[in-house]
């Protein structure tokens, strides 16, 4: 009896152990799961939701998928706008980054490889990744020279007016061209684009101060950014001895006086920019005439030469017609004068200004400048030649043409006297070809004529209010000529005109008034004739008689 009790208390102990482990071992599992699920989660923020950004763009799945064009795509739109700037008391010079530097995409891809695929936890300290640029050191030297000699910052040492005498004094502060680059390379490494400050020192070496006096000649050039495309005018430099140099500072002299040994002439004038560089050739002129005794239309040519004349485009530049022109309104001072309408000729606010934009367009195609945008008119014209006209409407048809020149052109646009000239400046290169143009007409439609019923013309009287014209199809061409030789024909386009109708006013038919009465008839006997009787009353007067059967 007492045995068999002891054995059940064993048991019993026994069997609650057993369950105490289990839900030991089950608490122990969840808590394993929980914690799993919690680490998982936490990784997976890091990963999805505090991701790496490359110049401002986070690199995504997709974009890690594709890293070359991520890269490359981020790179382009990043450095679009970026510049240095460099500061020095009230002067201040910029460039574009791109000139100064250029992203190494190889090396870059690789590095932000090497980024993602380390621990998550780096993401926390910094998830911003640099680009891995290729410094142009000759860039950033000659920026930072260029500088400071534009500026004349370099005030320890003068240039006699002559260009023969240099006065140094190293007692004054002197660029330091050296630490100025490093500060350029490090705000390029980490796309930091704020003002940078030239930095200057009073321990100079030889070579650097020789460097900092000497003065590279400089060439005229045109400055595009100025409205006038104005050009800036070349300017001489000069070299020292450099022994010299040397052994004065070596000596410890602080202030001295050093001879040019070289004057450096610049090879490209201002006056050979403008005489025989820029405008020095005439590349196409065209004449039109127009009636000079038609007041509204002469004033409204003259206006739209005007605003034309002297407009200079720089290569790549495009040329709007209604941009420039302006809108054609009172205000402006443009006149009505004849304008083409769906059914003709009508006045309108600014008629006439089609002559200069076309005669603009066959000096255009002469020059042998790329069309960006013409119609033609409605109707052919008669001051030039079928399929070399040029219509404008503006807020609707414009006229445009690109300077795909490599050097900038000039318009010259004159009228006077009913004479309109238009001439095209620039270079005769290599590249030039005298250009004719010739036209054929490959199709024609004669035109419908148009009857309008007046008040104020007798019956049967005409009168022509517009003789109408025939509709042509036209094929332009270019004819390339080298030294009186022809070289090749181009065809241009092809321009459709539509018939003008002849219009016709005519006096109103005038229609008699008819009245008619009851006629009683009586029947007729046999062998008697029946005789109806009308009475006609309110019959125009003429010379005609009227005879009724």
């Amino acid at each position: 009896m007492t045995d068999n009790l002891i054995n059940d208390i064993l048991v019993l102990i026994t069997f609650l152990g057993v369950v105490q482990l289990k839900k030991t071992v089950i608490w122990i599992v969840c808590s394993l799961l929980c914690l799993l699920i919690l680490v998982g989660g936490f990784f997976s923020y890091l990963y999805y939701f505090y991701t790496y950004s490359f110049l401002g763009n986070p690199v995504t799945a997709d974009a890690y998928n594709d890293l070359e064009s991520f890269v490359m795509q981020s790179v382009n739109d990043y450095y679009a706008d970026k510049k240095i700037v460099l500061v020095s008391g009230e002067f201040k010079d910029e460039i574009p980054a791109a000139q100064l530097q250029s992203v190494n995409t190889e090396k870059t891809i690789e590095y932000l490889k090497a980024l993602i695929n380390e621990s998550p936890f780096m993401k926390l300290t910094d998830n911003t990744v640099y680009p891995v640029v290729n410094l142009n050191d000759e860039a950033i030297e000659a920026f930072i020279l260029s500088f400071v000699r534009d500026n004349d910052i370099s005030d320890f040492c003068t240039v006699s007016d002559d260009l023969k005498t240099v006065e140094v004094d190293l007692n004054k502060n002197v660029p330091d061209v050296q630490n100025t680059y490093y500060e350029i390379a490090r705000r390029l490494n980490y796309t930091d684009f704020s003002d940078i400050d030239l930095l200057f020192t009073n321990e100079v070496s030889a070579e650097k101060c020789y460097e900092l006096i000497c003065q590279p000649a400089v060439n005229a050039e045109i400055d595009y950014e100025s409205e006038n495309k104005d050009i800036i005018p070349e300017k001489d430099g000069f070299k020292v001895n450099f022994e010299q140099l040397k052994d004065k500072i070596n000596s410890g002299e602080k202030k001295f006086t050093l001879e040019t040994e070289e004057i450096l002439k610049a090879e490209i004038t201002a006056r050979y920019l403008e005489d025989k560089i820029l405008f020095g050739d005439v590349l196409a002129t065209l004449t039109s005439r127009y009636n000079a005794g038609v007041v509204g239309r002469s004033k409204n040519i003259a206006i739209a030469a005007q605003k034309i004349n002297g407009t200079i485009l720089k290569p790549g530049e495009v040329f709007s017609y209604n941009n420039v022109v302006g809108p054609r309104t009172y205000e402006n001072g443009f006149k009505d004068a004849g304008v083409y309408t769906a059914t003709g000729l009508e006045n309108g606010v600014g008629g006439g200004i089609c002559q200069v934009s076309s005669t603009l367009y066959g000096a255009q195609l002469m020059a042998d400048l790329k069309t960006v945008s013409r119609t033609n008119h409605s109707y052919t014209i008669s001051y030039l030649p079928s399929g070399q006209d040029a219509t404008v409407s503006y807020g609707t048809i414009d006229y445009k043409f690109m300077n795909d020149k490599p050097f900038p052109i000039k318009i010259e646009c004159f009228a006077s006297g009913g004479v309109l000239t238009v001439n095209i400046l620039g270079v005769k290169d290599d590249s030039y070809y005298d250009i004719k143009l010739t036209n054929k007409i490959v199709g024609s439609t004669s035109p419908e004529t148009i009857e309008r019923e007046v008040d104020d013309l007798a019956e049967g009287e005409e009168r022509v209010v517009q003789t109408g014209q025939n509709g042509v199809t036209v094929e332009t061409f270019k004819n390339y000529y080298k030294d009186g030789q022809f070289i090749k024909s181009s065809f241009v386009h092809k321009s459709v005109y539509y018939a003008m109708p002849r219009i016709v006013e005519v006096g109103k038919i005038v229609q008699p008034e008819v009245i008619e009465q009851e006629i009683t008839e009586e029947p007729a006997q046999d062998g008697e004739e029946i005789i109806e009787e009308v009475e006609i009353t309110d019959l125009p007067e003429t010379d005609e008689k009227i005879v009724e059967e």
